[in-house]
């Protein structure tokens, strides 16, 4: 666990403290960060077995220091070594205060032959006893001066000017592009895990509407604790999975937010389509019964809702269900539903006269469906959450995403 001084030097330029935090989150990379500070200039040396990957480690350095926002640092240089190796073989550089993009040159001097020394850390001849980190030992103003001198020399090859600035614009718009192949993608997969989601529930609330619930004796008891619920496991499973992994296509903090927003929206409108199938059921039951067209029997049964609870269409069914046990069928059954609910209601009261107190048999049939009911929201909600935070987790061993964020988790 990261204390939170060391968090606090930090964010006050401590560089030492700074390595100490990247260290933590690099320990699954193998990758082991010093740094120094002087004269606002912030050197970060990274060394691995092979060398760290140059756009990981600099998008890694870049993105934990925006959030770092550490004092007197106005200029960061990036350099990465292989284990033993004499001199660095890349080195990246940026402004903290600008938004311009990094800038990452190959040292064309570091080769696969280069002599491996008995070391496991960076060379830091340049490491002053004020606190500067320079591989030749100079100034951050010389080692500034050093690098600009490195970067015309390689990025002039002895070709017309004209072919240069093609090749270079070239990198730029492939990245673009893949970005927005990469976000299509990503609203692809999360449109297709919510529909995926909204397929599953159908199926599992109609294979109960016309399986489970049909079973003599057995199936009023399931329909009254609304059995199909329990699917619900698997549903937001899916729809949690599927829209934390589609999180590898675009940035993490973006993805995550997004597809939070999506997954919230979605489960009351998953939540919904067993009542509402169940109401289509009990349409269609009617009309038959009836011997009635479909809008017909629709007709009817607002007015029987209207009567009961106030409401007509499916929100009517389902405040009705949650309150009454029985769902007429005919026309004669809803003209006899008050006598009897009275009867039963009678037959109760009178198994429960030893009681001190009377009990409403609406009331109580409403207290533990509704009880039912938040069960069911409250278990689909965290199933929903807890897989949304796995899915997350794989995009991030997939992608290889480290980022200090998890450092900033320990602090809390």
């Amino acid at each position: 666990m990261v204390r939170s001084d060391i968090f606090s030097q930090a964010q006050g330029g401590n560089p030492d403290a700074i390595a100490t935090l990247m260290n933590h989150s690099l320990q699954r990379k193998q990758v082991t960060v010093r740094a120094a500070l002087q004269a606002g200039c912030l050197t970060i040396l990274a060394t691995s077995r092979e060398g760290p990957d140059a756009t990981f480690m600099a998008n890694f350095v870049r993105r934990g220091l925006d959030r770092l926002r550490p004092q007197q640092v106005d200029r960061v240089v990036i350099r990465g070594y292989a284990l033993g190796g004499v001199s660095s073989l890349w080195t990246a550089e940026y402004d903290p205060r600008r938004n311009a993009p990094l800038e990452i040159i190959s040292n064309p001097n570091e080769t696969a032959s280069t002599t491996r020394q008995p070391t496991t850390r960076p060379p830091l001849s340049g490491l002053s006893k004020t606190g500067g980190l320079s591989e030749t030992g100079g100034s951050p103003k010389t080692e500034a001066t050093s690098l600009r001198q490195r970067r015309s020399t390689t990025s002039r090859p002895a070709t017309s000017r004209t072919a240069t600035s093609r090749f270079a614009k070239a990198p730029r718009f492939a990245q673009q592009l893949l970005t927005g192949l990469a976000a299509i993608v990503f609203v692809a997969l999360s449109v297709a895990t919510v529909v995926l989601a909204f397929q599953v529930k159908q199926l599992t609330a109609r294979f109960t509407e016309i399986s489970l619930y049909q079973i003599q004796f057995l199936g009023d008891l399931l329909r009254g604790v609304e059995a199909s619920e329990v699917f619900n496991v698997v549903v937001f499973a899916i729809l949690g999975l599927g829209l934390g992994l589609a999180t590898l296509l675009v940035p993490r903090d973006l993805g995550i937010r997004v597809n939070a927003t999506v997954g919230l929206l979605a489960l009351p409108a998953i939540l919904s389509i067993s009542s509402t199938i169940r109401y289509e059921s009990w349409l269609d039951e009617f009309a038959r019964a009836e011997e009635l067209t479909t809008e017909q029997a629709i007709a009817q049964t607002d007015i029987y809702l209207q009567d009961k609870v106030d409401r007509t269409g499916a929100l009517g069914f389902y405040l009705h269900t949650a309150k009454y046990p029985g769902l007429p069928t005919t026309q004669i059954q809803m003209e006899r539903i008050d006598s009897l609910e009275s009867q039963a209601a009678d037959r109760l009261e009178n198994i429960l006269t030893p009681l001190p107190f009377s009990l409403d048999l609406p009331q109580v049939f409403a207290i533990c469906m509704w009880g039912i009911r938040i069960f069911y929201f409250l278990l689909s909600l965290l199933t929903a959450i807890g897989n949304f935070a796995q899915g997350v987790r794989w995009a991030d061993r997939l992608g290889q995403r480290a980022d200090w964020q998890d450092v900033q988790a320990d602090e809390s």
